[in-house]
């Protein structure tokens, strides 16, 4: 079995029991700090896996109080939970470095069949291999080997969004990937009752304002359907191009999807995320909490840390160009990086992409569970709590735009997607009203 070190004792030096406690405490040296009246980011438990080395182990995904990280090389999905090393999870043939989860708790790995080096060498997305596996994080056990993901144009992605509903049982859900290495677009693999009914492109325009390399879609980009209608896209997440600390940092573009004489489909809404602290690299969540919606996102300045990130409320800005100071309004909470006694940074990103998953807190409407992992770099949970009654204020509620679609909430803030048979909470862009349904 392998040894799992507790951040206690990979950080702070101290005995696990007290670490969450003195781990916030220690100064610069990885503590959370939060901004705003009545938030907090506590850590629940963290450690660091002993014998996973990049780049063998690129991807991990956290959910049900356990990590899943893919070792490509050993061909397996290793599952570590509070204690330690669980079991690894094998596929017959080859899985690549992609995974994530949906919102039924199933863990979704990329299991391409038959091989994952293409005639351009390892990951090329092919139509005859490329697939999915899905494990139950309930049993950790394998409960669809493969799906089969047909359509696409070659491509390579090394990173995977989170999937809304269940990916098994859904009558529509999708995975969102970028095709570097067939223009600057995400292919759209969309799915019904656990079969993919293939890709559709959606093609990108980024901003002049990027430059070089991060003018094009790169393979560690990621996308996340929010809701049925509402899409967010990072596709050029490229490290000392793209990030705040280079004046870059609202990358993550919003998309709606609209129905118009020429037909339904994605557009573009010339909007952007504002993520005052992000980092060059990869990976993002966005959540809801008590009605009012924010992002998790990497952050760290020049040296890209591993295991820092930032909450902000959702608000939206019409350039990536961003202004740390003037967007600091929207910054909610900071994780900061680990550092060594010299000062350095402890946990280096590796792969350049962070997996988020966050997740509802039973019987707890004010917060939830945050699963955060970067290779090499410790596995973490966190929970985020905002202030009670945060989502019933007109003034909490992000103003994005006069024409914005129509959203409903319950009484304790929660969204509600077909509202029926009760008294609800009604937002239009700025405009907040209750209801009766």
């Amino acid at each position: 079995m392998k040894k799992l070190f507790l951040l206690s004792l990979a950080v702070a030096g101290i005995a696990g029991s007290s670490f969450a406690a003195e781990f916030v405490a220690n100064g610069e040296n990885g503590y959370t700090k939060t901004f705003g009246e009545g938030y907090s980011l506590e850590l629940v438990w963290g450690a660091v896996p002993d014998g996973i080395e990049y780049p063998a182990v690129r991807t991990g995904i956290g959910v049900n109080d356990k990590f899943y990280l893919m070792d490509h090389a050993a061909g397996a999905v290793k599952v570590y939970g509070r204690k330690g090393f669980i079991k690894d999870i094998k596929f017959d043939g080859k899985i690549w470095v992609s995974c994530t989860v949906d919102q039924a708790g199933n863990v979704i790995a990329r299991n391409d069949k038959g091989g994952w080096a293409g005639p351009e060498g390892a990951g090329w997305y092919l139509s005859e291999n490329a697939g999915v596996g899905v494990i139950s994080s309930e049993t950790d056990e394998i409960v669809k080997p493969f799906i089969a993901m047909p359509g696409a144009p070659k491509s390579r992605f090394d990173a995977l969004g989170p999937v809304l509903d269940n990916i098994l049982t859904s009558e529509f859900t999708a995975i969102y990937c970028p095709t570097q290495g067939a223009g600057n677009r995400f292919e759209e693999f969309s799915f019904s009752d656990g079969v993919c009914n293939g890709a559709i492109g959606i093609p990108l325009t980024i901003d002049p304002t990027f430059a070089g390399k991060a003018n094009t879609c790169q393979t560690l980009g990621s996308g996340q359907a929010i809701d049925e209608e509402t899409l967010a896209l990072y596709p050029n997440p490229h490290l000392n191009e793209t990030g705040s600390v280079h004046g870059l940092g609202n990358g993550i573009m919003l998309w709606k999807y609209e129905s118009t004489n020429e037909g339904e489909g994605w557009a573009f809404q010339n909007k952007y995320f504002v993520t005052p602290q992000h980092a060059p690299i990869g990976g993002f969540f966005v959540f809801n909490v008590a009605g009012v919606d924010y992002i998790i996102y990497p952050s760290a300045g020049a040296d890209v840390a591993g295991d820092a990130f930032a909450i902000s409320k959702v608000k939206y800005t019409d350039t990536p160009v961003s202004n740390t100071d003037a967007d600091n309004e929207v910054l909610i909470a900071r994780k900061y990086a680990a550092v060594n006694e010299n000062g350095g940074l402890m946990y280096v990103a590796k792969a350049y992409y962070y997996g988020f998953n966050v997740v509802p807190v039973e019987g707890d409407p004010n917060s939830v569970l945050i699963y955060s992992y970067n290779a090499g770099c410790p596995m973490m949970v966190y929970k985020f709590t905002v202030p009670s009654g945060s989502g019933s204020a007109v003034e909490d509620i992000e103003i994005v735009e006069t024409s914005a679609p129509v959203e409903y909430f319950n009484l304790q803030g929660m969204r509600v997607a077909n509202p029926e048979n009760g008294v609800y909470i009604k937002r239009q862009g700025g405009k907040v009203s209750k209801v009766v349904m």
